[in-house]
């Protein structure tokens, strides 16, 4: 029995795996990814999403942080906001993050 256990444990793991995460992110509860609205206005940033909007104050952003292809706005230890470099609808994600650095800055 262990033999066939041996034998079979990559398959079976991997389509426990697969299995699991499609259960997981399936359905209403699944993950909240999709198109989002960021807008700047005086000490605020507004967040429309499809699921719901939010106001932050300036003042809630922990740090701005840069990758090759994206940028990261924390707003605290396991949230955060994600700005792709590429692929933006109508804006120019650097010139909006370099304004939100300034009125950080300020």
């Amino acid at each position: 029995m262990a033999a066939v256990y041996l034998a079979f444990y990559g398959c079976l793991n991997r389509w426990w795996y697969v299995r699991h995460n499609r259960r997981l992110n399936a359905g209403p509860d699944g993950p909240l990814l999709g198109l989002t609205k960021l807008e700047l206005s005086a000490g605020q940033l507004h967040v429309a999403a499809p699921e719901g909007s939010l106001t932050l104050d300036l003042s809630a952003i922990r740090r701005i942080e840069e990758s090759e292809s994206h940028y990261f706005i924390y707003l605290g230890p396991v949230s955060g906001i994600i700005v792709p470099k590429s692929g933006t609808r109508g804006a120019d994600p650097v010139t909006f993050i370099a304004s939100l650095q300034q009125k950080l800055a300020a």
